[in-house]
């Protein structure tokens, strides 16, 4: 994603649409050129996934009715619909709209905390802990998609349906979803339409996802800029990202918290439980986000046993996980897309938490690019080291 720059003075924002429209072609002659030189890169540490607009009050992009707003809160409070979205997601595909398709997986995420984020004292990685704390029964390791199954969500589908009937005579299907799209960016638009294409077609015609095209203003003001639920237009979103501030899983749940997370306000619709109203506060209980937060708690609460702290706070992430609550879908694309460089691979400092992404301490530059095969040599050298 392209931000705005500025050098001498001079903002290059008015160019950021045309600067955009030549990336695509400018890759692929690169590629050609270089095809012997392109690796493709590791997962970075920022996760990007979907919210769920839990209290959804700002309708100004909608033509919605007040019946479809009451069934759309309904449902999402519901955890077997939320997991019949989870299960009908293609995740790839989604991927392969931005990344090469052969690539395309490379930069999957299942958890919030990346899979190897942290460690148990006998070598155990995080996202172990966290595979073994779910009821799902799938792996949450990185680059792989264990969810998208199309019949499985349809079963999703069918518990939520029976649940919802008993619970609202009235509700009326499909349940219609709003995902709120800047329609500057083309990368955006393409996973949106493959977001909608995988889920209309696993959930049969039960659901289905309205595109709102807006402007870059807007799309941001609704999303990364938003500061509460009041600038939650939309019931689905894909603008969520986050990042480490510290070597601890509690720097990626914490921000989940109906106490004081980051994102709740932003990107899930909730006020924090004391300062809402009766409404938000039925939907934080009925969510199931009070039992996270006390999952958090009970986590955050050992401090002399990090091994423990780990696998308290993967049992609290398998929960945020196996309730749907927030579905994680990607690292930062650029982390592993295919590329070109000069620099010696693993020749500057690493740290897990990415400070040294802005470091170049050690850093040898060479000649001529390397080639995809050393770079391969080298990460096998790397990881084992």
């Amino acid at each position: 994603n392209m931000e705005v720059f500025f050098h001498g003075g001079i903002s290059f924002e008015p160019y950021r649409d045309q600067c955009k429209a030549l990336i695509p072609s400018y890759r692929m002659q690169y590629m050609e050129t270089y095809k012997a030189n392109a690796f493709s890169g590791m997962q970075n540490t920022y996760t990007f996934g979907v919210n769920w607009n839990l209290n959804r009050i700002n309708y100004t992009h909608t033509t919605k009715t007040e019946a479809q707003q009451a069934d759309t809160r309904a449902a999402l409070l519901n955890t077997n619909f939320r997991l019949a979205l989870k299960f009908g997601f293609d995740r790839v595909s989604y991927m392969a709209a931005y990344l090469d398709k052969s690539i395309a997986a490379k930069a999957i995420r299942n958890e919030e905390c990346p899979y190897k984020f942290v460690q148990t004292s006998t070598g155990e990685a995080y996202g172990s802990l966290v595979t073994k704390a779910s009821t799902l029964g799938k792996s949450t390791e990185e680059g792989q998609d264990p969810y998208y199954d199309p019949k499985t969500a349809m079963d999703y589908m069918n518990k939520a349906m029976t649940e919802l009937k008993a619970e609202k005579a009235d509700i009326s299907f499909p349940i219609i979803l709003a995902l709120m799209v800047d329609q500057t960016d083309k990368t955006l638009s393409a996973q949106a339409s493959s977001l909608k294409q995988s889920i209309e077609a696993s959930l049969g015609g039960d659901v289905e996802i309205n595109l709102v095209y807006v402007d870059v203003d807007t799309y941001e003001g609704s999303s990364y800029l938003a500061e509460g639920p009041k600038d939650c237009d939309w019931d689905i979103s894909t603008s969520t990202g986050w990042g480490a501030d510290y070597s601890d899983p509690k720097t990626y749940l914490n921000i989940f918290s109906i106490n004081n997370g980051d994102v709740i306000r932003t990107s899930m619709g909730l006020e924090y439980e004391a300062d809402g109203d009766a409404q938000n506060n039925a939907a934080i209980e009925k969510s199931g986000m009070k039992q996270y937060q006390a999952l958090l708690d009970a986590a955050d609460a050992i401090t002399d046993d990090m091994d423990k702290r780990y696998e308290a706070y993967a049992k609290a992430e398998a929960y945020l996980l196996d309730n749907a609550l927030f579905v994680p879908v990607q690292t930062q694309g650029g982390a592993v897309n295919y590329r070109v460089s000069r620099v010696v691979p693993f020749t500057r400092s690493y740290a897990i938490a990415g400070i040294s992404s802005y470091k170049f301490k050690n850093m040898i530059i060479q000649k001529d690019p390397i080639t995809a095969d050393e770079y391969e040599k080298a990460y096998k050298a790397w990881l084992g080291e």
